[in-house]
């Protein structure tokens, strides 16, 4: 009945504000959304794995790391929800690569591509902890792929410069410059189809 209800309007409202981009309000009908589920007597599989998503967001916001991470762990199992689930396996590896355990953070990148294999978001972050844990050959497999895939040419100007940058982070002069160029080119045509120019 009524509690159903305000869990549920907790739920809606923070999806809200996250996609609005207010985090310090999502974090908090993200924490109302857990303890209501907390109460309930047989909270849904669904519930479960939001609630404790949420909670590893409050938790990941605090710097509590080890807690965010098993609470991600939890919602791991339960969520059917693709984005959260994506965004759970990509925090866990960004925690998994701050403690050093390269392995398990290359996993959970891993799996939060093939949880949502088309969303550039996924990509991009799971190319950045490659990165991060010197596996440049991984993400350039993510960004080799996107650009056979690219829809547009903006994005594949963005995926340019994400490689663009990726070169430099690796001191590769060489093709930092290929990738810059193509990637400026793309922009400067991409502008010129926008003021008509032939």
């Amino acid at each position: 009945g009524d509690r159903q209800e305000m869990t549920d309007t907790y739920a809606a409202m923070a999806d809200h504000y996250r996609n609005a981009g207010d985090r310090e309000k999502y974090l908090l009908y993200a924490a109302e959304y857990a303890n209501a589920v907390a109460a309930k007597d047989s909270p849904t599989p669904q519930e479960k794995g939001r609630a404790a998503f949420y909670r590893a967001e409050n938790h990941s916001a605090a710097g509590r790391d080890d807690e965010a991470f098993a609470a991600y762990e939890e919602a791991s199992r339960f969520l059917v929800d693709k984005p959260a689930l994506a965004e759970s396996f990509l925090r866990m590896a960004e925690i998994e690569a701050d403690r050093g355990n390269a392995g398990n953070a290359a996993d959970h990148a891993e799996k939060a591509v093939s949880t949502l294999p088309d969303e550039y978001w996924v990509m991009q972050r799971a190319a950045d902890i490659y990165l991060r844990l010197d596996m440049p050959e991984k993400a350039f497999e993510l960004y080799d792929r996107r650009l056979l895939n690219s829809g547009t040419p903006q994005e594949e100007a963005s995926i340019n410069l994400l490689m663009a940058q990726a070169y430099q982070r690796l001191g590769d002069e060489a093709n930092y410059a290929v990738r810059l160029g193509r990637h400026n080119d793309l922009l400067a045509s991409v502008e010129g189809s926008l003021r008509g120019d032939e």
